[in-house]
């Protein structure tokens, strides 16, 4: 008998302790009747056994204090940063006391299940959530399947199992190496050639865009708190060792040479168009008859060529809004685009719905790096061109050129679409040598006749 008494005077303490604002026993038994028949209410039973913390007195993770008549302040914890600093939640609410502690209960359920949003477990996880919820909705589609080509080729082979927690500065070495030591083969058009060639390392620039897409990713892990910091932050990467960079733009003469060399072709036109408006290849690529208006000499550029996997296409609205533009086209323009469309009637080359300018020989887009491979490279290597030559060099050598004749920077780059004259010349422009060299002649006023017979000068130095 004595020890019931006992017993009953325990838990007659207990409730005591928790009858101050009773939020933790609303919450118990409110979870109890939610359960369905024949289950306990595992959570609230968690929650009531845990509402004080082990040490530090009898801070609770739901508070109420009283302002006023009817008037509350509820407190709710929540867990802690990973910096270990407390989160806290206010809420003001007017009502009776028992109403304030039914809905600091609520507020309690709904910190629960913010604080059991499942977090990702390792970098897969974790490229899928990033890849799902931040990028796919936010940018274009070409660049949303550029991001997911590298992270499933470069990212998930060799790291995608490791935890995420386990992700340090030391393992993002690792990674770093072992993207530095492996090897691929190389793409060739012919099967033999390939089979002939060892694989190789993969460049510089395939590297620094697996760690870019990892380093994205890991950022928007830190905004939402599921790691601390971004380790690739500190991650050194390899300085560029090349020995001479690749040749930008072309000289008037290799211009001339090359213009020369691809007479005949059936691309003619669109690097003639490329050469004297700079225009981006895939803004020239979307080009529709409709928007060339040869009459008053302009040209409408509002949308650019993407080519998505499988032989798909689509076309979207230019790089930035000043890449929305009238370009101007000169006289001998004018001749080679109506050139272009006679001899793209006497082909049948077009598609009726599409009416592109630039198209294959059914009509369909044309693929650029087609044009690159088997065009561009071969009548380059025909006029003498030593260097690196492709569709973008183009638009360096209308803004090189264009600019050094007619010494206005600002109408060069409205033409090509920049909002920002310094960009265009400090990206675009790539002064030759023979400007180099007429940039000295003016001082040479300065210099006299040289001086060297002056009998004065020799004593001086004397």
């Amino acid at each position: 008998m004595l020890d019931t008494i006992l017993l009953a005077a325990l838990v007659g303490l207990l409730l005591a302790s928790y009858w101050d604002s009773s939020t933790q026993l609303h919450y118990l038994f409110s979870g109890w009747a939610k359960q369905p028949a024949g289950q306990k209410p595992l959570n609230s039973i968690r929650y009531f056994l845990s509402s004080r913390k082990s040490s530090g007195g009898s801070k609770r993770r739901g508070t109420k204090r009283r302002l006023g008549p009817n008037e509350w302040e509820l407190r709710t914890e929540l867990l802690r940063a990973l910096d270990g600093s407390r989160r806290r939640t206010y809420e003001k609410f007017v009502g009776t006391s028992r109403e304030a502690d039914r809905r600091l209960a609520e507020i309690l359920e709904e910190t629960d299940s913010l604080d059991k949003v499942e977090r990702p477990e390792t970098i897969n996880e974790l490229l899928d959530r990033w890849l799902a919820s931040e990028v796919e909705p936010m940018v274009r589609e070409v660049t949303y399947l550029d991001y997911k080509r590298r992270a499933d080729t470069y990212v998930r082979p060799l790291i995608g199992n490791l935890k995420l927690k386990n992700f340090s500065l030391a393992k993002a070495e690792d990674y770093r190496n072992a993207l530095l030591r492996r090897k691929v083969k190389v793409r060739n058009s012919s099967k033999r050639k390939r089979r002939g060639q060892a694989p190789r390392q993969l460049s510089e620039t395939t590297v620094n865009g697996a760690l870019k897409v990892l380093s994205m990713s890991l950022n928007y892990a830190r905004r939402h708190n599921y790691v601390a910091t971004n380790v690739l932050h500190d991650l050194k990467r390899r300085q560029s060792d090349a020995a001479e960079p690749k040749k930008r733009a072309l000289t008037a003469a290799e211009l001339a040479a090359f213009m020369v060399a691809a007479r005949g072709n059936y691309w003619y036109s669109l690097f003639a168009l490329l050469a004297s408006t700079g225009l981006r290849p895939s803004e020239a690529l979307a080009l529709s008859w409709r928007h060339v208006d040869l009459d008053a000499g302009w040209i409408h550029v509002e949308r650019k060529l993407t080519l998505l996997p499988g032989g798909m296409f689509q076309f979207d609205p230019p790089k930035t809004l000043s890449s929305k533009r009238k370009v101007p086209v000169s006289p001998g323009l004018e001749q080679v685009l109506l050139d272009h469309l006679s001899r793209q009637e006497e082909l049948r080359a077009y598609d009726e719905k599409l009416e592109l300018v630039f198209c294959d020989l059914t009509g369909r887009p044309a693929d650029s790096r087609n044009i690159l491979n088997r065009h561009v490279k071969p009548i380059a290597a025909k006029a003498g061109i030593r260097g690196s030559v492709t569709l973008y060099s183009f638009r360096h050598t209308f803004m090189t050129l264009s600019t050094n004749d007619t010494g206005a920077p600002k109408l060069t780059s409205r033409v090509m679409g920049h909002k920002d004259v310094a960009f265009s010349q400090n990206v675009y422009e790539d002064p030759d040598d023979e400007a180099l060299r007429q940039s000295t002649l003016p001082m040479d006023a300065f210099l006299g006749d040289g001086g060297g017979d002056d009998e004065e000068g020799v004593v001086a130095a004397d």
